[in-house]
């Protein structure tokens, strides 16, 4: 039974970012454990603004005490507030054990000249696999910065849904389907995804509800639990693709420390195998919320304990 909850608003600065990431940290109680928690909604890309998932926190805030268990099962949440409230439930009712080290993804998402200072560092840190966002650069820049990291490194990428079928289709003719591990949204009509020969990934198309065709060529289903809420949410949609058994990634929102370390559990909840996890952006946090920051190292994820820094200096709703 929860007999505190309490609301923390909280910014972070991120250098990949033009604006604050901003969110609210959860500090619930019972008579026996406390947990942290995180509801931070990405604007652009998350179905409920800040506000809106504000409003369920203190509808939530005014039925203390109560069982976590039954209002996740009594109440419909927007996603970042039933992720953020599926982690407390977890939390305290369970002592998970956790590995210490996580392979990572680096992420290349800047313009052409940054993206070629990044590729040696990428390089030099021991990263394994990379994810390039490409739908920004004219075709002759994303080229080059490919045939860079081609036979380096293994190479995901990311098109956004940003192109139709023609122009991807015309983009990837020079390149063999061994070439890149897969094509994260080749297009931007889903509709056309069983006309592309490439191995891809799902991401937002996830988060819809549209009817595909039979997707021959998926090789992997691109999942944020800040986008998408609950474990069992994710499990479900872990389910429906059961028949063509695609490669689950866990992918971050740009989360502070607290959502990261929830992120990391949803591996030993929800049974997913081990791949490189798509949160790299962590490393551009400038000021995260916890005592001692997670730490990224030679491609490797390394989580440290939910000590946050300090909770009085953070307005309590």
């Amino acid at each position: 039974m929860i007999t505190e909850l309490a609301i923390y608003p909280f910014s972070l600065r991120i250098r990949s970012l033009t604006k604050e990431k901003k969110g609210f940290l959860l500090h619930a109680k019972t008579k026996e454990k406390s947990a942290w928690a995180e509801v931070s909604p990405l604007p652009g890309f998350s179905q409920e603004s800040l506000e809106e998932a504000e409003k369920e926190l203190l509808f939530l805030q005014k039925k203390l005490p109560f069982s976590l268990e039954k209002v996740l099962q009594q109440y419909s949440f927007c996603p970042s507030v039933a992720f953020g409230l599926d982690s407390l439930c977890y939390t305290l009712s369970s002592c998970p054990s956790l590995p210490c080290t996580y392979p990572l993804c680096a992420f290349l998402s800047a313009n052409f000249e940054e993206m070629k200072k990044q590729i040696p560092l990428i390089f030099s840190q021991g990263y394994e696999h990379v994810k390039v966002k490409i739908s920004h650069l004219s075709c002759h820049e994303a080229h080059q910065i490919l045939n860079l990291l081609i036979g380096k490194i293994k190479i995901k990428i990311d098109i956004n849904r940003a192109w139709p079928l023609q122009t991807v289709l015309s983009f990837f003719e020079r390149y063999s389907q061994e070439t890149f591990e897969y094509i994260e949204e080749p297009v931007q009509n889903p509709q056309d995804l069983s006309r592309f020969p490439y191995p891809f990934a799902l991401d937002e198309t996830l988060r819809e509800n549209i009817k595909l065709p039979h997707l021959p060529h998926l090789r992997a289903l691109i999942i944020k639990p800040m986008l998408v809420g609950s474990a069992y949410t994710i499990q479900k949609i872990i389910t429906s693709f059961a028949d063509t058994m695609p490669q689950i990634v866990l992918s971050s929102s740009h989360e502070s420390g607290v959502g990261l370390f929830h992120l990391c559990h949803l591996l030993q909840r929800c049974n997913i195998p081990m791949h490189p996890l798509g949160v790299d952006p962590y490393r551009f946090i400038e000021n995260d919320v916890l005592n001692t920051p997670h730490i990224i190292s030679q491609g490797k994820l390394t989580l440290s304990s939910l000590e946050i820094s300090d909770a009085t200096s953070i307005c309590s709703i």
